[in-house]
């Protein structure tokens, strides 16, 4: 039984299977994504290691066979982003319009915004695949982001009257 956002929400494991060797597998691959470093970046600790392994690993990792793909995670991910980032705006955006909210929404949960915001922490490190096409468009995506200015800069409080 797992409380969120103060409402009884069960939470399934994300484990395929449970055996003794899971834990250890699961531990191999946290270790080997060092995903430690990944959760100093996040300022989070996960009790349950088998939860930061699925979100990190790829529909091509296929030696990965105590957790499913990040997937189903990324489901339930992309509506806490939203309504994360609707109420922030909401809360610093006073002034602007349903239709200027709605504009930074989608300018900030986008795959573009949220690519650039990933490889400025280094996230695309800890990614189980294995795809040589993914990691391709990766380390393209990363030497144009170098030189490349993105037409929003991440808000802060003392910039947000910037964009309206």
């Amino acid at each position: 039984e797992q409380w969120w956002l103060n409402m009884d929400i069960p939470i399934p494991s994300p484990l395929i299977r449970i055996e003794h060797t899971s834990t250890e597998e699961v531990n191999s691959l946290y270790l080997k994504a060092c995903l430690d470093r990944l959760e100093e970046i996040i300022h989070y600790h996960f009790r349950d290691r088998s939860f930061i392994v699925q979100a990190v690993t790829h529909t091509s990792y296929s030696q990965n066979r105590c957790t499913d793909n990040y997937q189903r995670l990324e489901f339930i991910g992309d509506a806490v982003l939203d309504y994360l980032v609707t109420c922030l705006i909401y809360a610093r955006h006073c002034t602007s319009t349903p239709g200027q909210m709605t504009d930074m929404r989608s300018y900030f949960v986008n795959n573009e915004t949220l690519a650039r915001v990933a490889i400025k922490f280094g996230l695309q490190r800890h990614l189980l695949h294995m795809a040589p096409k993914l990691q391709a468009a990766i380390d393209k995506f990363v030497i144009l982001s170098r030189h490349e200015t993105p037409r929003y800069e991440l808000i802060t409080e003392e910039e947000d009257h910037s964009i309206e």
